[in-house]
């Protein structure tokens, strides 16, 4: 359990990319996971699991309130992992910061 106790983030604009992810001490065999993190001028987070390569994941279960957007985990893949990106932008970038 962890809580991230976050009043305002960078905007959803050119030039940024916040995120706040959890890292293994034998990247990327031990993972990464991605917990909030968006580039330029993204408005929806990206959730991402960073492994070795070979390990997948499959989009049964996926809740409806994000988008599978990959299913190769590998750190060096074409999509440098498997990514769900959340549909409702108030939980990232210039969406979060509106809602106070």
């Amino acid at each position: 359990l962890f809580i991230a106790d976050i009043a305002h983030m960078p905007g959803s604009i050119c030039g940024t990319w916040p995120a706040f992810w959890l890292l293994g001490p034998d990247w990327p065999s031990s993972g990464e996971i991605d917990i909030l993190e968006g580039v330029n001028s993204q408005t929806q987070n990206s959730i991402t699991l960073h492994t070795a390569n070979g390990c997948t994941m499959s989009n049964q279960g996926v809740l409806p309130s994000t988008r599978f957007a990959s299913t190769d985990c590998g750190a060096f893949g074409a999509a440098s992992g498997c990514k769900q990106e959340t549909v409702d932008g108030s939980n990232y970038g210039d969406g979060f910061n509106a809602i106070g």
